[in-house]
C-alpha cells in the first residue's frame, strides 16, 4: 500500500534518522506474567520443614488459572428470563514447582500434603488435641514488576493440597524435573501492594474463619 508523502502515519510514525519516536505513556505498563512468586503462610508440614515457623517463599515455575465466581440462577416469567446470582463456584489451581537440589521444597510439599493424608500411617484430615490443621491460612501468588518488587498478589485462605504429580523421567527430555500440586482453597482476594515488607508478604486482614 503506497502511503502519501504528507500524512498523519508518515508524521507521526517516522523512522528517518534523527526524527523523534512516538511518545508511549507509562501509565500503560502492566505487569509480565513471568514475574511471580508463590508464599505460603501458616502451612503444616511446609513452614515446620523449612524450618520457618512463619512463612516460606518456593520456587515456582508455573502457575494456572484462578477462578472463581457464582453460579446463575434462572428466573422465568411468561416471556421475561432474568438471572440473579447463585452458589459461589471455583476450580482448584494447579501449580508446578521447580524440584530444587539445594532446597527441600519438594520435601516441603510433601509434607504439607501428608497433612492431608499420609499413606504412611494412614491418618487423614484434622488432628486432635495437639495435632496441627491440615488447612494453610493463606497463599499469596505475589505479582512483581520490572524491579521484581511486589506490587500485587492473589490470595488464597483456607488452602490444602489435594493431589501431587511428580514429573516424568525421561532420558529423551531436556528439562529440569517438577513436581505439580492441585491446591483447593476456601475463598480469594486479589490485592495491590499499599503495605508489606519486600518478601511480598501483604498485611491485608483475613476473613474470620468460622
Amino acid at each position: 500500500m503506497a502511503i502519501p508523502t504528507n500524512s498523519v502515519l508518515t508524521n507521526t510514525l517516522a523512522r528517518t534518522p534523527g526524527a523523534k519516536l512516538p511518545q508511549i505513556s507509562s501509565d500503560l505498563e502492566t505487569i509480565r506474567t513471568y514475574q511471580f512468586e508463590v508464599n505460603f503462610q501458616g502451612f503444616p508440614g511446609m513452614t515446620e520443614n523449612q524450618n520457618r515457623p512463619g512463612d516460606v517463599t518456593v520456587a515456582a515455575k508455573q502457575v494456572g488459572q484462578i477462578t472463581y465466581g457464582v453460579d446463575s440462577i434462572a428466573l422465568d416469567r411468561l416471556n421475561d428470563k432474568v438471572h440473579y446470582p447463585g452458589k459461589v463456584t471455583y476450580e482448584p489451581v494447579e501449580i508446578t514447582f521447580d524440584n530444587l537440589l539445594l532446597k527441600n521444597s519438594t520435601e516441603a510439599l510433601w509434607e504439607c500434603f501428608k497433612e492431608v493424608y499420609s499413606p504412611v500411617t494412614g491418618k487423614a484430615g484434622f488432628r486432635g488435641g495437639n495435632g496441627t490443621k491440615y488447612k494453610g491460612e493463606k497463599m499469596t501468588i505475589v505479582e512483581m514488576n520490572g524491579d521484581n518488587v511486589p506490587v500485587a498478589g492473589v490470595e488464597l485462605f483456607g488452602v490444602y493440597p489435594e493431589k501431587v504429580a511428580f514429573s516424568e523421567k525421561n532420558y529423551s527430555t531436556n528439562e529440569f524435573s517438577t513436581v505439580t500440586v492441585t491446591f483447593r482453597f476456601d475463598f480469594m482476594n486479589y490485592s495491590r501492594r499499599t503495605s508489606g515488607d519486600a518478601a511480598g508478604r501483604f498485611r491485608n486482614q483475613a476473613r474470620p474463619q468460622p
